[in-house]
């Protein structure tokens, strides 16, 4: 049995800032504008995402955690480029 989608005529449709949660709202305040995902990182230096992972939990790449979310600040991204993982 095949079911269809159907929308109602009767049911308020929202805005996008409306569908986004009250967390979600919280956590896009907290989190520093210019801050990247550790898969970025490992795109932006070419290594595996695990590696990223690696230096994170050695303690050889500082990062930001709100909840499951890990964040590097971009300027430490900049410095390793520059400089290499000390």
């Amino acid at each position: 049995m095949k079911r269809e989608a159907r929308l109602d005529p009767d049911y308020p449709m929202s805005t996008p800032t409306e569908q986004i949660s009250s967390v979600e709202k919280f956590q896009i305040t907290l989190l520093p504008q210019d801050s990247l995902t550790p898969k970025e990182v490992a795109a932006i230096l070419r290594i595996n995402p695990g590696t990223v992972y690696n230096w994170i939990y050695a303690g050889k790449l500082p990062s930001l955690k709100f909840g499951r979310l890990r964040r590097i600040k971009a300027e430490v991204v900049r410095k390793i480029q520059d400089q290499g993982l000390e």
